[in-house]
């Protein structure tokens, strides 16, 4: 079974597909919104859009959650664009008969297989963590501010006071 989350990127929803045994292993529910934290590989959507979104947006850091429901995972893959009919993609197609043809292509990074749950600074990750995160950044194009390493409300890394 498949578990479908659409990630709001750069005014484009990416709809991210989780298997449902990666959900189940992530589902703690947090009581105070009776939701299940679901996670899925980073989309760095189309990363010309995404750095085209936050230079026009003005967005300066961005925040990484749920870091820490990748701890247990021997790789962790990031969304580097997508593939159209044979070949790779920098912009977003123009019509949905193009879009429902879109693969993700994905850039595979080492693990952790560290817990970084509950760490409060960055020198508490584990350096292969520290490296996803700037793989992230430079996607982005600005930094990453905030970590959620953790479900509780206080499972905060700040990095930068937005």
């Amino acid at each position: 079974m498949v578990h479908r989350a659409d990630i709001h990127v750069g005014g484009f929803v990416v709809i991210a597909l989780v298997s449902m045994p990666l959900l189940l292993w992530t589902s703690d529910c947090i009581a105070y919104a009776a939701r299940i934290r679901t996670i899925g590989c980073f989309h760095s959507s189309f990363p010309s859009v995404v750095k085209k979104s936050a230079e026009v947006g003005g967005i300066e850091s961005v925040a990484l959650t749920k870091l820490d429901v990748l701890d247990d995972f021997d790789e962790v893959k990031i969304c580097v664009g997508y593939e159209l009919d044979g070949g790779v993609i920098d912009y977003v197609p123009s019509s949905l008969a193009q879009a429902v043809r879109l693969r993700p292509v994905y850039e595979t990074m080492e693990g952790w297989k560290s817990p970084t749950r509950s760490a409060r600074s960055i020198a508490e990750l584990p350096m292969r963590a520290v490296t996803y995160i700037r793989r992230i950044e430079e996607f982005c194009g600005v930094p990453v501010a905030v970590i959620g390493s953790g479900p509780d409300r206080d499972d905060l890394i700040i990095l930068k006071n937005i």
